[in-house]
Order: structure tokens, then C-alpha cells, then sequence
């Protein structure tokens, strides 16, 4: 199985994951790193109403993300609180 690129749609999202506290914020990136090898990891989940688009938890995080399958890229749509997540998703897709 390939290795995925991991890219971030925006640098939004680099801003939003320096925000997080270092100790969720290991902890999502050991959920990328994961996801690079794995794209399909245990937690993943397709999000209903959006084309293509998939959610993993990561404690009370949620990482929102696009596979390109034939181009081995996921691209990092939204790095959110579970509380944050949906509301800022519907604006940006």
C-alpha cells in the first residue's frame, strides 16, 4: 500500500493546529501520520451531505479531509473542537 501526501487545503489551517494545546496537538498529528500510511484508519468515517469528504476523531478533535485517490494526496480541509467542526465545514464546502 502507497504512502498518501498529507496537504493542508489552507493556512488556515496550519494557524488553527498551532492554536491547539500541545498535547491534543501531538496527538493529531500522530492521527496524520497514521492517516498517510492508512488512509481507510479504524474511526474514519464518510460525512453525510458532503462528496467525498471524511471525519477522524482525535480525542475531542476532528480532522476533516479529502482522499485523491489517484493522485495519493489527502488534503486537510478542517482541523476543529468536535463542538466547531460541522458549523465551519457547511462554510468552507
Amino acid at each position: 500500500m502507497p504512502t498518501y501526501r498529507v496537504e493542508f487545503a489552507s493556512t488556515k489551517v496550519t494557524k488553527d493546529l498551532d492554536k491547539i494545546a500541545p498535547k491534543q496537538r501531538q496527538q493529531i498529528v500522530s492521527a496524520l501520520e497514521t492517516l498517510r500510511e492508512y488512509p481507510n484508519v479504524p474511526g474514519c468515517r464518510k460525512l453525510r451531505g458532503y462528496r467525498d469528504i471524511y471525519r477522524l476523531r482525535s480525542g475531542d478533535y476532528r480532522i476533516a479531509f479529502e482522499v485523491k485517490q489517484t493522485r495519493e494526496l489527502i488534503v486537510i480541509l478542517l482541523i476543529k473542537h468536535r463542538k466547531e467542526i460541522y458549523q465551519k465545514l457547511s462554510t468552507i464546502v
